[in-house]
């Protein structure tokens, strides 16, 4: 049986952030997953799959803190 590690989500409009901190990441053997905005994570993002998200504070269209606000109201509490 496979146990899988938590995933980290990353989301942040600028692509080069994206890939820099997928690449870290994945090299310390971390699963991630990676979203240009805020729109785009809250409707592709499986909230069943334990982990975490890092989030731009600053992003056109939803910005971070409006994200966070969307995952209280829908009861994802993962930090």
């Amino acid at each position: 049986m496979t146990i899988k590690k938590p995933l980290i989500r990353i989301v942040d409009d600028d692509s080069d952030v994206l890939k820099a901190m997928r690449k870290v990441l994945e090299l310390e053997d971390y699963q991630v997953a990676t979203y240009a905005s805020g729109e785009d994570f809250l409707t592709e993002d499986s909230y069943s799959l334990p982990g975490c998200v890092i989030l731009d504070l600053k992003m056109p269209g939803l910005n971070g803190l409006e994200v966070q606000h969307h995952l209280k109201a829908r009861g994802f509490n993962h930090p």
